[in-house]
Protein backbone atom coordinates (compact mmCIF):
# COMPACT_ATOMS: atom_id res chain seq x y z
CA UNK A 1 0.00 0.00 0.00
CA UNK A 2 3.02 2.64 0.62
CA UNK A 3 4.36 1.89 -3.11
CA UNK A 4 0.60 2.44 -4.37
CA UNK A 5 0.81 6.03 -2.15
CA UNK A 6 4.08 6.91 -3.71
CA UNK A 7 2.56 6.26 -7.14
CA UNK A 8 -0.72 8.27 -6.10
CA UNK A 9 2.09 11.31 -4.48
CA UNK A 10 3.80 11.49 -8.06
CA UNK A 11 0.68 11.91 -10.34
CA UNK A 12 -0.85 14.33 -7.94
CA UNK A 13 3.15 16.06 -8.19
CA UNK A 14 3.01 15.83 -12.16
CA UNK A 15 -0.50 16.71 -12.28
CA UNK A 16 0.13 20.38 -10.23
CA UNK A 17 3.17 20.85 -12.50
CA UNK A 18 0.50 20.59 -15.95
CA UNK A 19 1.35 16.95 -16.86
CA UNK A 20 -1.26 14.24 -16.82
CA UNK A 21 -0.17 10.15 -16.74
CA UNK A 22 -2.02 7.33 -17.65
CA UNK A 23 -2.11 3.63 -18.16
CA UNK A 24 -4.31 1.36 -19.68
CA UNK A 25 -2.96 -0.70 -17.14
CA UNK A 26 -0.53 -0.92 -14.49
CA UNK A 27 0.90 -2.92 -11.48
CA UNK A 28 3.37 -2.09 -8.59
CA UNK A 29 4.74 -4.33 -6.70
CA UNK A 30 8.56 -5.22 -5.26
CA UNK A 31 8.69 -3.97 -2.04
CA UNK A 32 10.16 -4.26 0.67
CA UNK A 33 13.62 -4.95 -1.88
CA UNK A 34 12.91 -2.86 -4.78
CA UNK A 35 10.01 -0.15 -6.30
CA UNK A 36 8.86 -1.62 -9.48
CA UNK A 37 6.00 -0.04 -12.05
CA UNK A 38 4.81 -1.24 -14.74
CA UNK A 39 2.43 0.71 -17.00
CA UNK A 40 1.11 -0.33 -20.26
CA UNK A 41 0.63 2.00 -22.93
CA UNK A 42 1.42 5.10 -21.14
CA UNK A 43 -0.09 8.27 -22.32
CA UNK A 44 1.76 11.71 -21.12
CA UNK A 45 -0.31 14.90 -21.96
CA UNK A 46 2.81 17.76 -20.69
CA UNK A 47 0.24 21.35 -20.89
CA UNK A 48 2.46 24.54 -21.28
CA UNK A 49 1.53 28.00 -22.12
CA UNK A 50 1.72 28.35 -26.04
CA UNK A 51 0.97 24.61 -26.82
CA UNK A 52 0.69 20.89 -25.52
CA UNK A 53 2.96 18.31 -25.88
CA UNK A 54 1.72 14.26 -26.47
CA UNK A 55 3.68 11.45 -25.47
CA UNK A 56 2.47 7.84 -26.51
CA UNK A 57 4.04 4.09 -25.53
CA UNK A 58 3.46 0.65 -26.40
CA UNK A 59 4.95 0.08 -22.28
CA UNK A 60 6.88 1.19 -19.33
CA UNK A 61 8.98 -0.31 -16.70
CA UNK A 62 10.23 1.80 -13.70
CA UNK A 63 12.51 -0.19 -11.39
CA UNK A 64 14.51 1.54 -7.81
CA UNK A 65 15.82 -0.34 -5.00
CA UNK A 66 14.04 0.70 -2.00
CA UNK A 67 17.26 1.86 -0.16
CA UNK A 68 18.40 4.20 -3.18
CA UNK A 69 14.65 5.30 -4.52
CA UNK A 70 16.51 8.51 -6.27
CA UNK A 71 17.98 6.35 -8.60
CA UNK A 72 15.38 4.81 -11.12
CA UNK A 73 16.08 2.64 -13.84
CA UNK A 74 13.49 2.46 -16.47
CA UNK A 75 12.95 0.85 -20.27
CA UNK A 76 10.13 2.37 -22.47
CA UNK A 77 8.83 -0.04 -25.35
CA UNK A 78 8.03 1.00 -28.76
CA UNK A 79 6.54 2.19 -30.54
CA UNK A 80 6.92 5.79 -29.35
CA UNK A 81 5.34 9.21 -30.66
CA UNK A 82 5.66 12.33 -29.25
CA UNK A 83 4.33 15.22 -31.02
CA UNK A 84 3.65 19.22 -30.35
CA UNK A 85 1.45 19.69 -33.03
CA UNK A 86 -0.51 22.06 -31.02
CA UNK A 87 2.42 24.57 -31.45
CA UNK A 88 2.82 26.37 -34.69
CA UNK A 89 6.64 25.10 -34.53
CA UNK A 90 5.55 21.76 -33.88
CA UNK A 91 8.21 18.67 -33.60
CA UNK A 92 6.99 15.02 -33.76
CA UNK A 93 9.42 12.65 -32.70
CA UNK A 94 9.23 8.86 -33.60
CA UNK A 95 11.15 5.59 -32.38
CA UNK A 96 9.27 3.14 -34.45
CA UNK A 97 11.07 -0.42 -32.67
CA UNK A 98 14.12 -1.12 -30.12
CA UNK A 99 14.06 -0.08 -26.54
CA UNK A 100 14.53 2.83 -24.75
CA UNK A 101 17.04 2.26 -21.77
CA UNK A 102 17.45 5.14 -19.11
CA UNK A 103 19.17 5.66 -15.67
CA UNK A 104 18.07 8.77 -14.04
CA UNK A 105 19.37 10.17 -10.53
CA UNK A 106 17.72 12.85 -8.78
CA UNK A 107 19.83 15.20 -6.40
CA UNK A 108 17.37 17.32 -4.13
CA UNK A 109 13.98 16.30 -5.67
CA UNK A 110 15.67 17.76 -9.31
CA UNK A 111 17.40 15.30 -12.09
CA UNK A 112 20.99 15.49 -11.35
CA UNK A 113 21.74 13.07 -13.84
CA UNK A 114 20.77 11.13 -17.02
CA UNK A 115 21.84 8.20 -19.39
CA UNK A 116 19.67 7.28 -22.32
CA UNK A 117 20.68 4.36 -24.90
CA UNK A 118 17.88 5.15 -27.68
CA UNK A 119 17.17 3.44 -31.30
CA UNK A 120 16.67 4.57 -34.43
CA UNK A 121 14.57 7.63 -34.21
CA UNK A 122 13.39 10.47 -36.24
CA UNK A 123 12.68 14.33 -35.51
CA UNK A 124 10.19 16.15 -38.00
CA UNK A 125 10.44 19.95 -36.83
CA UNK A 126 7.94 21.76 -38.72
CA UNK A 127 6.02 25.37 -38.42
CA UNK A 128 2.35 23.72 -38.32
CA UNK A 129 1.77 20.76 -41.08
CA UNK A 130 4.56 22.05 -43.23
CA UNK A 131 7.84 19.97 -42.67
CA UNK A 132 11.11 22.21 -42.28
CA UNK A 133 13.14 20.17 -41.50
CA UNK A 134 14.24 16.56 -40.40
CA UNK A 135 16.85 14.82 -38.30
CA UNK A 136 17.26 11.46 -37.45
CA UNK A 137 20.24 8.65 -36.30
CA UNK A 138 20.26 4.68 -36.61
CA UNK A 139 21.46 4.70 -32.77
CA UNK A 140 22.36 7.20 -29.66
CA UNK A 141 23.46 7.43 -26.68
CA UNK A 142 23.08 10.23 -24.43
CA UNK A 143 24.55 11.26 -20.82
CA UNK A 144 24.13 14.40 -18.82
CA UNK A 145 25.09 15.63 -15.43
CA UNK A 146 24.60 18.68 -13.37
CA UNK A 147 27.34 20.10 -11.27
CA UNK A 148 25.23 23.27 -9.48
CA UNK A 149 28.13 24.66 -8.08
CA UNK A 150 29.90 25.29 -11.29
CA UNK A 151 26.77 26.67 -12.41
CA UNK A 152 27.29 24.26 -15.27
CA UNK A 153 25.97 21.00 -17.34
CA UNK A 154 28.25 18.29 -19.05
CA UNK A 155 26.95 16.22 -21.98
CA UNK A 156 28.62 13.55 -23.84
CA UNK A 157 26.95 12.90 -26.72
CA UNK A 158 27.43 9.71 -29.20
CA UNK A 159 25.60 9.08 -32.34
CA UNK A 160 25.33 6.39 -35.12
CA UNK A 161 24.63 7.77 -39.09
CA UNK A 162 22.76 10.61 -37.92
CA UNK A 163 21.20 12.88 -40.78
CA UNK A 164 19.80 16.44 -41.18
CA UNK A 165 17.47 16.77 -44.09
CA UNK A 166 16.13 20.82 -44.84
CA UNK A 167 13.01 21.56 -46.97
CA UNK A 168 14.86 24.08 -48.94
CA UNK A 169 18.28 21.41 -50.09
CA UNK A 170 18.03 18.75 -52.37
CA UNK A 171 20.33 16.56 -50.21
CA UNK A 172 20.52 15.65 -46.33
CA UNK A 173 23.43 16.14 -44.13
CA UNK A 174 24.34 12.78 -44.03
CA UNK A 175 27.85 11.33 -41.08
CA UNK A 176 28.52 7.93 -40.39
CA UNK A 177 28.79 9.06 -36.55
CA UNK A 178 29.25 11.91 -33.90
CA UNK A 179 30.98 12.19 -30.75
CA UNK A 180 30.89 15.66 -28.73
CA UNK A 181 31.75 15.83 -24.80
CA UNK A 182 30.23 19.82 -23.98
CA UNK A 183 30.19 21.87 -21.04
CA UNK A 184 27.01 23.78 -21.29
CA UNK A 185 27.43 27.00 -18.94
CA UNK A 186 24.96 29.04 -16.99
CA UNK A 187 22.21 26.02 -18.09
CA UNK A 188 18.51 27.51 -16.96
CA UNK A 189 15.96 24.88 -15.60
CA UNK A 190 14.32 22.34 -17.58
CA UNK A 191 10.97 23.97 -18.91
CA UNK A 192 8.32 22.04 -20.61
CA UNK A 193 7.67 25.38 -22.67
CA UNK A 194 8.73 25.58 -26.35
CA UNK A 195 12.29 25.11 -27.23
CA UNK A 196 12.41 28.89 -28.40
CA UNK A 197 11.49 30.05 -24.79
CA UNK A 198 13.92 27.52 -23.31
CA UNK A 199 16.54 28.48 -25.18
CA UNK A 200 16.18 32.12 -25.22
CA UNK A 201 16.50 32.10 -21.27
CA UNK A 202 19.76 30.55 -22.18
CA UNK A 203 20.93 32.89 -24.24
CA UNK A 204 19.52 35.52 -22.03
CA UNK A 205 21.36 34.05 -18.71
CA UNK A 206 24.78 34.39 -20.80
CA UNK A 207 25.03 30.93 -21.50
CA UNK A 208 28.05 29.31 -23.42
CA UNK A 209 28.45 25.89 -24.80
CA UNK A 210 32.26 24.45 -24.58
CA UNK A 211 32.50 21.71 -26.47
CA UNK A 212 35.77 20.16 -25.45
CA UNK A 213 35.70 17.26 -27.87
CA UNK A 214 34.10 16.82 -31.41
CA UNK A 215 34.66 14.08 -33.58
CA UNK A 216 32.77 12.99 -36.96
CA UNK A 217 33.32 11.11 -39.64
CA UNK A 218 31.72 10.75 -43.02
CA UNK A 219 31.90 9.28 -46.88
CA UNK A 220 33.21 12.99 -47.44
CA UNK A 221 34.75 14.39 -44.35
CA UNK A 222 36.27 14.05 -40.86
CA UNK A 223 37.26 15.97 -38.38
CA UNK A 224 37.92 16.75 -34.94
CA UNK A 225 38.53 19.42 -32.97
CA UNK A 226 36.60 21.42 -30.24
CA UNK A 227 35.78 25.34 -29.70
CA UNK A 228 32.52 26.99 -28.33
CA UNK A 229 29.06 27.95 -29.17
CA UNK A 230 26.36 30.47 -27.80
CA UNK A 231 23.12 32.05 -29.43
CA UNK A 232 21.93 35.07 -31.31
CA UNK A 233 19.10 36.73 -31.63
CA UNK A 234 16.21 34.63 -33.31
CA UNK A 235 17.92 31.42 -31.66
CA UNK A 236 20.35 31.28 -34.51
CA UNK A 237 24.04 29.44 -33.24
CA UNK A 238 27.43 31.27 -33.56
CA UNK A 239 30.53 29.85 -32.66
CA UNK A 240 33.90 29.19 -33.42
CA UNK A 241 36.41 26.08 -33.77
CA UNK A 242 39.91 24.85 -34.68
CA UNK A 243 39.05 21.74 -36.08
CA UNK A 244 41.97 19.16 -37.94
CA UNK A 245 39.88 17.65 -41.25
CA UNK A 246 40.51 14.84 -42.93
CA UNK A 247 39.46 14.09 -46.86
CA UNK A 248 38.70 17.77 -47.22
CA UNK A 249 39.41 17.86 -51.14
CA UNK A 250 36.79 15.39 -51.32
CA UNK A 251 34.35 17.30 -49.43
CA UNK A 252 35.48 20.99 -51.46
CA UNK A 253 34.36 18.48 -54.49
CA UNK A 254 31.21 17.63 -53.33
CA UNK A 255 30.67 21.21 -52.57
CA UNK A 256 31.21 21.97 -55.64
CA UNK A 257 29.01 19.81 -57.78
CA UNK A 258 25.95 20.67 -55.76
CA UNK A 259 26.55 24.48 -56.08
CA UNK A 260 27.16 25.53 -52.70
CA UNK A 261 30.54 27.21 -53.23
CA UNK A 262 32.15 28.97 -56.08
CA UNK A 263 34.99 27.46 -57.97
CA UNK A 264 37.19 30.65 -56.45
CA UNK A 265 36.28 29.95 -53.31
CA UNK A 266 37.41 25.77 -53.70
CA UNK A 267 40.33 27.14 -55.24
CA UNK A 268 41.01 28.53 -52.07
CA UNK A 269 40.14 25.58 -49.89
CA UNK A 270 42.36 23.15 -52.05
CA UNK A 271 45.09 25.71 -51.52
CA UNK A 272 45.01 25.53 -47.73
CA UNK A 273 45.42 21.60 -48.57
CA UNK A 274 48.37 22.18 -50.26
CA UNK A 275 50.03 24.23 -48.52
CA UNK A 276 49.28 22.87 -44.80
CA UNK A 277 48.25 19.74 -44.94
CA UNK A 278 49.96 16.42 -43.00
CA UNK A 279 49.97 13.29 -44.07
CA UNK A 280 48.69 11.38 -41.01
CA UNK A 281 48.08 7.22 -42.09
CA UNK A 282 48.10 8.40 -45.73
CA UNK A 283 45.19 10.69 -45.40
CA UNK A 284 45.86 14.48 -45.93
CA UNK A 285 45.38 16.29 -42.27
CA UNK A 286 44.94 20.05 -42.73
CA UNK A 287 43.47 22.80 -39.29
CA UNK A 288 41.62 24.86 -40.34
CA UNK A 289 39.21 27.66 -38.01
CA UNK A 290 35.30 27.43 -38.54
CA UNK A 291 33.63 29.88 -37.16
CA UNK A 292 29.16 30.17 -37.43
CA UNK A 293 27.76 33.04 -37.55
CA UNK A 294 23.84 33.88 -37.80
CA UNK A 295 24.15 29.96 -38.25
CA UNK A 296 26.19 30.47 -41.42
CA UNK A 297 28.96 27.98 -41.08
CA UNK A 298 32.61 28.92 -43.04
CA UNK A 299 35.74 26.97 -43.21
CA UNK A 300 37.89 30.03 -42.87
CA UNK A 301 36.63 32.38 -45.13
CA UNK A 302 34.38 30.59 -47.29
CA UNK A 303 30.84 29.67 -46.07
CA UNK A 304 29.99 26.25 -46.85
CA UNK A 305 27.00 25.76 -44.95
CA UNK A 306 23.89 26.56 -43.21
CA UNK A 307 22.33 25.66 -39.67
CA UNK A 308 18.99 25.94 -39.37
CA UNK A 309 17.56 28.42 -36.21
CA UNK A 310 16.51 26.36 -32.86
CA UNK A 311 13.12 27.25 -32.62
Amino acid sequence: MRVQDNVLSWRSYMAERGVDVSCMDESVGGYPFRITFECYQPEFVIRTRDSQIRFIGAGLIVVAQAYDSDHMIAELKTPVQIDTSLDENGIAISIPSGTVRTSAKLVNGRLGELSAVLPAIKIMMGAGREEIAEYGANASEIHWRVRPRDDALDVALNVDQPYLRNKSSKTATQLNHIEAVVIVNHPVSVSFDTLAIWLKSWRENGGVADVTRLEFDSKYLSGEGAGTISLEAENLITGAFRVNFFKLDRFVSMLVNQGNIRESDANLLMGAVDLFAKSINGEKMVTLPVSIRGGDIYLGPVKAARLPALN
